[in-house]
């Protein structure tokens, strides 16, 4: 599935966050644990397109810049990622899968610049064959969970 991001890094003092646990985020107002249990101010929470439109449409919009980037459409820049699954499918991907999603590929003026080793292994889930998949998700939940750390830009 193809989503176009334009990644602002927030000139927050304590944080970098991947784009895709702050879509998880806005979505479910929850953290990596699933806490709160109903999300904290849960009525602020938005829908997967409100999240996805935030990173793409609305950031090209508040850099001034929404007739070259945030929509794939004729005339604009082609910049892109593939994702590992469609996180819009509420059926099959759960809120708390959503951070949890591979960047597959990274194209720039539609030329593919990056692809992931998981390129053209379906993702399967539970049962899932790609080791680095795996790999980024342990290492995004410890780095984003274990009380103390400062490389996930705040100390707890």
């Amino acid at each position: 599935w193809v989503y176009q991001f334009i990644y602002q890094n927030p000139s927050l003092p304590c944080a970098q966050v991947p784009p895709l646990l702050g879509v998880y985020a806005a979505i479910t107002r929850k953290d990596l644990n699933g806490s709160p249990l109903h999300g904290w101010y849960a009525d602020e929470c938005v829908t997967r397109t409100v999240a996805l439109k935030g990173y793409s449409f609305d950031a090209a919009f508040a850099a001034f810049r929404e007739h070259d980037f945030g929509t794939l459409d004729t005339n604009m820049f082609a910049d892109f990622i593939v994702l590992d699954r469609d996180i819009t499918d509420h059926k099959h991907v759960p809120d708390a899968d959503i951070w949890r999603t591979q960047i597959l590929g990274t194209f720039v003026g539609g030329e593919r610049v990056w692809k992931h080793p998981c390129w053209g292994v379906p993702y399967k889930n539970a049962n899932d064959t790609c080791t680095e998949r795996k790999v980024f998700v342990e290492k995004t939940f410890e780095r984003f969970t274990t009380p103390g750390r400062v490389d996930n830009g705040c100390p707890h």
